[in-house]
């Protein structure tokens, strides 16, 4: 559970908040946070989960209009968010919020003071299947032998703190909550401020504490003052500090067969033309050799699903299109209540093993509406089938897909409709 007041003490914090946790506006822990966004669309809704005073979601927003939420326990930390980011007062543990709602979530310094566990599950709850999660949150990177001191300042100066934090501790914790951790980033803090202010912290620390603080200040051993970089002066404090960021997402079910994929040939007359349609493959972490590759819009076939609806599922997932028409796929036949089949005849069929593993169907169709990204930012482009040849000597694209198109080329070669290849 939370530590017991935890809102009453951010709420006695919150007028300077922002001028005392100067990690608050790190231009690095800002880029770390948002870095997943680069491939988002930009109306995708994002999270900044216990966010205090919603630098993040402020500085975002400001940049790229993109919508935010901030969560937090503290009423008075609604008065740093400006109205077109929408604070929402909550528990990061229990949030008011609806299932899959968010596309990216922030949660920064928040799982010293909670029950880290009920928060990831919150997190897992609310997390789009192809969102991210983003944990930063302050470790302990310390010697063995200072523990001790480590231990006794951290009592003194945040009493409400339940948690303490390794590396090894949050990676564990992510990946047990059903997530798959893309990136982990460090990044080294060097914390300067007025002395008096940090060792009063908006007069949460009490005269009796303040003098023992500044009692263990002044007789740290040696070894922490060298980790640390230590300076006390009169009037000012500095000292290094260690953040762990951890990029993830849903880890999804994994099955023990090979998957199988269907690709789609969208076909599309423009202005007299045949034209399929393209994008470009966004996976900045799970794939990144092959970010940037020109690719087919496919996805795999969940267990149980049919292969119509698993067309129409992700034509429309990948590309906001409706389903038209498709050749070659049969609807369900109903051999008894406990069986059934589906007859798939695809332009070609491509296994690949190594940095991907599964099987892919190309299937032509054609598709109704305008295409557009449903979450990550995909450049969908029209192609001219007489341009594609050039494309594919040219430009790089998603390895699986090239003996696709090649095929479906000579396919229409012999039907003597593509002119001039």
């Amino acid at each position: 559970m939370m530590s017991k007041g935890v809102g009453s003490y951010f709420n006695k914090r919150a007028k300077n908040y922002e001028e005392y946790s100067l990690w608050c506006k790190d231009p690095e822990l800002f880029r770390l946070c948002t870095e997943p966004l680069q491939d988002m669309i930009p109306r995708i809704l994002c999270l900044d989960l216990g966010g205090g005073s919603g630098w993040i979601a402020k500085r975002d927003n400001a940049e790229s209009d993109r919508k935010w939420v901030v969560l937090d326990i503290s009423p008075k930390m609604a008065q740093h968010v400006r109205t077109h980011v929408n604070f929402i007062l909550g528990d990061a543990q229990k949030c008011p919020l609806r299932d899959q709602a968010f596309g990216h979530i922030v949660a920064r310094s928040l799982l010293q003071y909670v029950d880290a566990s009920k928060v990831l599950k919150e997190a897992n709850r609310l997390l789009l299947p192809r969102g991210h999660l983003v944990i930063a949150q302050k470790i302990a990177s310390f010697r063995p032998e200072d523990l001790e001191w480590h231990i006794e300042l951290l009592k003194l100066r945040s009493p409400l703190v339940i948690n303490r934090w390794t590396d090894r501790d949050l990676e564990s914790l992510v990946i047990n909550h059903g997530f798959n951790i893309l990136r982990h980033y460090k990044h080294y803090e060097r914390r300067t401020l007025p002395f008096e202010m940090w060792i009063n912290k908006n007069g949460t620390i009490s005269k009796k504490n303040q003098e023992k603080i500044m009692n263990m200040l002044r007789n740290a051993p040696r070894s922490v003052q060298k980790d640390l970089e230590l300076i006390v002066t009169d009037n000012e404090i500095a000292y290094n500090r260690t953040w762990s960021i951890l990029i993830s997402r849903i880890q999804p079910a994994k099955s023990s067969l090979t998957p199988t994929v269907f690709s789609f040939i969208i076909e599309r007359n423009i202005g007299g033309q045949v034209n399929i349609l393209l994008q470009k493959r966004r996976k900045r972490y799970e794939e990144p050799d092959f970010y940037g590759y020109w690719e087919l819009p496919q996805g795999k076939l969940e267990k149980n699903d049919s292969v119509i609806e698993t067309i129409r599922r992700e034509i429309r997932q990948e590309t906001g299109l409706e389903l038209a028409s498709q050749s070659g796929v049969s609807e369900s036949i109903h051999i008894d209540p406990k069986n059934w089949v589906e007859s798939v005849r695809p332009l070609i069929c491509v296994r690949t093993q190594g940095q991907t593993d599964f099987s892919a169907m190309a299937i032509v169709v054609s598709a109704k509406g305008e295409p557009r990204a449903t979450d990550i930012r995909r450049d969908h482009t029209w192609v001219q089938i007489n341009e594609l040849p050039d494309m594919l000597n040219s430009q790089p694209f998603f390895p699986v897909n090239k003996p696709m198109i090649e095929e479906y080329l000579r396919c229409l070669r012999k039907r003597r409709i593509v002119n001039g290849i």
